[in-house]
């Protein structure tokens, strides 16, 4: 299973790629969804996504079993422990840049919650989960997420060129020529 990083100033459509690509193809999604964007009915404006059946995600409920559902309380710690209890889903961490300061933390969480982020990725192939974050900048992106990321989706970020060092280094050529490119264009990147 994969660790994909979408990395995207806001408004060049990380949210609407990570929908279509990973929440509307699979049947087994879970979403954190802090900004409340994953209800969104996106057929009418998205004619290859016209014939799902069911698009928008519901709230989780833990007295119901659920596929496909988002946790909108802003708790990232009881979303991980959900995380851990699945298997063959797709789990997408949206603005995640929320919650990460350049590390793989959220803000006032515990070395033991830290230790499950990183234990949750490292294991994505025995739990078979798809790992999806999505980041605001490439700055913002923390360095142990960039090195273990199967794949990275980029749009146009606001980073400057003095950004790029250390582990951010091999992204630079795929910033400058997004630079030259329309807005919401992207590039898939794939490990190196």
């Amino acid at each position: 299973m994969q660790s994909i990083l979408i990395i995207a100033a806001s408004g060049q459509g990380k949210t609407f790629f990570a929908k279509r690509k990973f929440v509307y193809q699979k049947p087994k999604v879970m979403v954190f969804d802090i900004n409340n964007e994953y209800f969104t009915d996106m057929r009418n404006s998205d004619p290859k996504v016209k014939d799902i059946v069911n698009p928008r995600l519901p709230d989780y409920n833990p007295k119901v079993k659920q596929d496909r559902f988002r946790v909108i309380s802003g708790s990232m710690p009881e979303f991980l422990t959900l995380v851990s209890r699945r298997s063959n889903f797709n789990v997408i961490i949206d603005e995640a840049t929320t919650f990460f300061e350049g590390r793989v933390t959220s803000r006032g969480s515990s070395m033991e919650e830290k230790q499950d982020l990183r234990t949750l990725i490292s294991r994505r192939k025995h739990s078979k989960n798809n790992f999806v974050l999505n980041f605001i900048s490439i700055e913002d992106t923390p360095p142990f997420l960039l090195r273990t990321a199967d794949k990275i989706v980029l749009f146009k970020t606001g980073d400057s060129e003095s950004t790029f060092s250390g582990k951010s280094m091999f992204l630079k050529p795929y910033y400058m020529k997004l630079k030259d490119m329309p807005d919401h264009s992207f590039l898939i990147i794939p490990k190196l």
